[in-house]
């Protein structure tokens, strides 16, 4: 026969523990921001049209870059807060971190990055500045924010010091511009700041867990992505976030 006393505790261990749960499935609730078009979100995915002059790849820790002028992209913006980006690098070059070309080293071409991305707001709060986090479109398991591989460089040359096959691991976090939840335009500005992009603890829409996102790695040490990304729908219709 179970005292009165047990029976308050295995009472009171039962309302915690439903407080945890209730808990835990408010916190996989987050509210994400979606892709709008003329105040409309985005229920599917529409063809976008994207310009991109150059670009940069910064190691800084072993001290070297790759950059590229010759840029062909794909965009697909939708569906909800998803779109898919498609990149294809030519025209690259090696450099230290003193910008000077190491004509000694060459880039094998071209280099693929096939991304998707995930609207988040900045605090976790709707009507907060929305962030875009890029993440490689391959499936990578428990984590897609930092478990896959984004592209991979090879280097080469006889007298280059750094050649070699580079994976580039993790994800990146660009800010929209504009971010400003309901603003559209018709051509959104997608800015990856190289070492003043943000990074954080964002949820897995899918899976509704909490992952790190915004870092990217070789060999061990953080890749910094710098580049502009000016998109726009092929129809030429305002869209956004909200």
């Amino acid at each position: 026969m179970i005292s009165k006393g047990k029976l308050s505790l295995l009472c009171l261990l039962a309302v915690f523990a439903a407080s945890l749960a209730a808990s835990s499935t408010a916190a996989a609730a987050e509210v994400l921001p979606s892709f709008i078009s003329e105040k409309v979100e985005l229920e599917e995915e529409h063809a976008g049209v994207g310009k991109l002059k150059e670009f940069f790849f910064e190691v800084k820790n072993l001290n070297f870059g790759v950059g590229c002028f010759g840029v062909d992209n794909k965009v697909e913006i939708g569906a909800e807060m998803h779109s898919k980006l498609t990149i294809e690098f030519t025209e690259c070059f090696v450099y230290n971190l003193f910008h000077e070309v190491q004509n000694q080293c060459k880039v094998k071409e071209p280099i693929v990055i096939k991304l998707r991305d995930q609207l988040v707001y900045k605090n976790h709060k709707e009507g907060e500045e929305i962030f875009d986090i890029f993440y490689p479109d391959e499936e990578v398991g428990k984590s897609k924010f930092h478990a896959g591989v984004m592209t991979t460089v090879t280097i080469e040359g006889a007298l280059c010091t750094i050649k070699g096959k580079y994976e580039i691991k993790g994800s990146a976090i660009a800010v929209p511009s504009p971010n400003t939840p309901g603003k559209e335009e018709r051509v959104v500005k997608i800015n990856f700041n190289g070492k003043e992009a943000p990074t954080g603890t964002y949820e897995n829409e899918e899976r509704k867990e909490l992952e790190e996102a915004g870092k990217m790695v070789l060999n061990g040490e953080t890749v910094y992505l710098k580049g502009d990304i000016e998109q726009e729908l092929k129809t030429g219709a305002k869209w956004g976030a909200e």
